[in-house]
């Protein structure tokens, strides 16, 4: 099953929340750079490094779970490693990669009876350059739509606008105002309303006052 919401992944109270990493042992910006500061230790972050230097690219599609010190309860960081080098020019973000390290994060967390699992929205596709739609459709969507797994993928604003102008950039039917080409989930043939109240529900929002005018833009989810 796959959520959507939005959210900060740093607070979620999922059982493991999750995120990408590079083979380099760098976690320098992003997401990386927020639970390298935040929840990560000094110690943990010594292992991921070292972790790094003595596998470096053999590490593509793994994934490595460390239990999160700063709460009183069960909570598992996952770093998955779908990254080699990171460039932060141009497509850094390996598909197949991600796709592994989400296979065995899912083992993982079965062997340890875990179903809660929360991810970032654009996960990979940030400084790493990957296209969300195909993270979205060819990847997440297989992996956990029909899984015994809760998959809640989390939105900042920013992430949010993000989401509504890819939407916007979806050929439409002007005539029957469906989109032509399936997008997020939606098939070809979907009025262009039926999306609209999707945002509005799933992201707690107003489409019209903070999505659809540019000069509302920071008016979105304080």
């Amino acid at each position: 099953m796959i959520k959507e919401r939005k959210g900060d992944l740093l607070r979620s109270d999922a059982a493991i929340i999750a995120h990408q990493v590079n083979c380099l042992g760098i976690m320098g910006a992003g997401v990386a750079r927020q639970i390298r500061h935040r929840i990560l230790t000094a110690e943990q972050y010594r292992t991921y490094q070292q972790i790094c230097r003595k596998n470096k690219e053999e590490l593509l599609g793994s994934c490595s779970l460390m239990l999160r010190m700063d709460t009183g309860t069960t909570q598992y960081v996952a770093h998955l490693f779908a990254e080699n080098i990171p460039t932060g020019r141009g497509l850094d973000t390996d598909y197949a990669a991600l796709r592994q390290s989400l296979t065995a994060m899912m083992f993982l967390a079965a062997q340890r009876e875990l179903s809660q699992i929360a991810i970032p929205g654009y996960l990979g596709c940030g400084l790493a350059g990957g296209d969300w739609e195909t993270v979205y459709s060819r990847i997440l969507i297989p992996l956990f739509s029909e899984s015994c797994f809760t998959l809640t993928i989390l939105y900042l604003p920013d992430s949010i606008r993000r989401l509504w102008t890819e939407f916007g950039d979806i050929p439409m039917n002007p005539e029957t105002e469906c989109i032509e080409q399936a997008w997020h989930g939606f098939s070809a043939g979907t009025h262009r309303e039926e999306i609209w109240h999707w945002f509005e529900e799933t992201f707690q929002i107003s489409v019209a006052e903070a999505l659809m005018y540019a000069n509302n833009k920071k008016k979105i989810m304080r």
